[in-house]
């Protein structure tokens, strides 16, 4: 509850610093006023930490408040910190276009250091027990299940990480090379978004602008058509209601070829609305055993995997309830730097693996490592792991770590936690009179729709992202309503969406630290662009390849991180610039610019 306050204390030092702005004196001295209260009602915050946390876990399970004086307090100092990032925002954007233009109680602390180890000595463990028969089961299912269209229902259960269970299975060779199409669906939160959702995962990104423009019926009969010689497999993640089942055998063709539909299940009481081979209702004390359970919903057959040897009813409290906030408590005593860490990676779907490169330098950009250091983002990182907040999935030769993702056990930490002290919103979710004016930064993850919704939010947002993978063209309404909003940002992520052409208005984003975006047209690097966002430390455009660099490039003094398919850059063009002593990476350097005194200019350059 306390996140926003004191990343407002560290951007105050920043500021003080001239990391972000180069101050008069006249104008620090009130900055320095400011910042020497925020620091005392930090330290003052401090003693309290863990009454915070409390507070926290009661609002997540929906208690009720045991100290509503802190409670209040607390949000009145949220209230507080957003109307001064304002007052900040406005004055540092005002000074760069002038540049560019010219205690917590001892039962307390205990639970949570007993809970803590309790669950530190026990999940490294329990997860992966048993786990290769477990899969030997499910890959049965899905490949030598009946003939018919089936769904394959994976339920939460004790020592069961559905999430990377579901993940193993979907990533192995054997469904890679059974399966014609496949596509991961994140949890879907609105039935009447399926078939959209579908057609766009499953069907080729070339015919999406023709299709999305049909009526439902005309969409659904594409899809039919196009799956109709296909064996195809839909793992759809996290399915919370019952109409999901509707739709899904309404608009998936049943070619009798063995396609599955595979789903996690967190509400275990959806499966009463199923039907065992006897015509009786599954009840939740039912206690499955002897593998999988054959059960029907409206004549459809499911197959339901339930690693668990007591009844459902008990399985809900012990498997999920329990858990749940077992691991609220974990996060909660984790330290103030890697709490920013970890609730940062919800921008991130749970299944995909993430380039640490591309984690560090969002770290980076967000301002939550100290000193811009990479080391210690790493550092960081390897804490996560080594508490079991995320997964090491690859590793360079010397143990580096290249690849991460977030188990899935932690996903409901994540999504609760993030939301309830606004520290990342997606337009999903649902605000329960939250405004999102306070909010700064926007996840924009989930849906093509979710750019729709920017009008809600304020001027002053800091972040925004869209991670996904998804691969489509990105509306230029949707491009001008951010350039002319959002003037503020700091990071701009648009995934792999794709800009047909260099987006016009950029250059009046002053402030931005990370920006990423793809151009496969993009051939040069204007002047405009780079003479304006002086303040980048990281470029990213993969998919773009870059024949001419203006020479404004040799003034991008913060300049960290370039990440093109290729790119090649001008010679220095003498004393009027230095050299770029934070560059540290460039993902494909054109050969001709391999001289001697090109790269003499980047000498701290490590990767090429």
């Amino acid at each position: 509850m306390d996140i926003n306050f004191r990343l407002f204390s560290e951007r105050l030092g920043r500021v003080l610093a001239g990391e972000e702005v180069t101050l008069s004196d006249a104008a620090k001295q009130p900055i320095q006023n400011l910042h020497a209260e925020v620091e005392i009602v930090t330290s003052w915050l401090s003693e309290f930490e863990y009454d915070i946390s409390y507070i926290l876990l009661q609002k997540i399970v929906e208690d009720e408040i045991g100290n509503p004086d802190l409670a209040t307090v607390m949000d009145e100092i949220n209230c507080f910190t957003c109307e001064s990032e304002k007052v900040i925002d406005t004055f540092i954007n005002s000074i760069t276009q002038q540049k560019s233009q010219s205690g917590c109680s001892e039962d307390i602390f205990d639970a949570l250091q007993g809970l803590q180890t309790g669950i530190s000595s026990s999940s490294k463990s329990r997860d992966t027990v048993g786990l290769d028969d477990r899969m030997e089961e499910l890959l049965d299912l899905l490949i030598e299940g009946p003939p018919q269209l089936s769904v394959v229902a994976i339920l939460d259960s004790i020592g069961l990480d559905k999430t990377a269970f579901a993940t193993e299975a979907y990533n192995s060779s054997y469904v890679k090379h059974y399966f014609d199409c496949h596509a991961w669906i994140p949890d879907i939160s609105y039935a009447d978004q399926i078939l959209d959702i579908v057609i766009k995962f499953l069907m080729p990104s070339s015919r999406l602008s023709e299709i999305m423009d049909k009526n439902y019926e005309m969409k659904k009969i594409i899809l039919h058509e196009y799956l109709m010689t296909k064996r195809y497999l839909i793992v759809i993640e996290d399915v919370w209601t019952i109409g999901v089942w509707d739709v899904i055998r309404e608009i998936l063709p049943d070619n009798h070829n063995r396609s599955r539909v595979l789903i996690t299940l967190t509400q275990i009481e959806m499966v009463t609305s199923f039907k065992l081979e006897d015509g009786e209702n599954i009840g939740l004390d039912l206690v499955l055993t002897g593998g999988p359970l054959r059960a029907t919903y409206n004549g459809w057959t499911f197959l339901i995997l339930y690693h668990g040897n007591i009844s459902l009813e008990e399985n809900i409290g012990k498997a999920v309830g329990i858990p749940l906030v077992l691991r609220h408590f974990k996060y909660c005593s984790l330290p103030f730097c890697l709490k920013l860490c970890f609730l940062y990676l919800s921008v991130f779907a749970a299944h995909l693996e993430i380039s640490t490169r591309q984690l560090y330098q969002l770290w980076i950009a967000e301002g939550f490592i100290p000193n811009n250091s990479e080391a210690t983002a790493e550092s960081y990182l390897e804490q996560l792991i080594k508490e079991g907040f995320v997964e090491a999935k690859k590793r360079k030769a010397g143990g580096t770590i290249n690849t991460c993702s977030i188990p899935g056990r932690w996903r409901p930490v994540l999504l609760t936690v993030h939301y309830m002290v606004e520290f990342i919103v997606s337009p999903f979710m649902d605000p329960k009179g939250k405004s999102p004016k306070k909010v700064k930064r926007l996840n924009a993850v989930k849906r093509q729709e979710d750019f729709a919704y920017l009008d809600y939010y304020d001027s002053q947002l800091h972040s925004l992202l869209c991670c996904s993978p998804e691969s489509r063209h990105f509306d230029p309404m949707d491009w001008e309503k951010i350039c002319g909003m959002f003037k503020l940002l700091r990071v701009l992520d648009l995934g792999s969406l794709v800009l047909i052409q260099y987006p016009s208005g950029i250059e009046n984003l002053f402030l931005l630290r990370y920006l990423k975006l793809n151009i496969p047209s993009l051939k040069s690097l204007p002047s405009s662009l780079l003479s304006n966002l002086l303040n980048l430390y990281t470029l990213d455009m993969p998919f773009s390849y870059i024949d001419h660099t203006a020479d404004e490039f040799w003034k991008m003094n913060k300049l960290r991180h370039l990440n093109f398919g290729s790119i090649t850059l001008p010679a220095h063009p003498g004393k009027y610039c230095g050299s770029l002593e934070n560059l540290n990476f460039i993902s494909a350097l054109h050969p001709c610019c391999c001289t001697e005194d090109l790269l003499g200019r980047l000498p701290n350059l490590q990767n090429l």
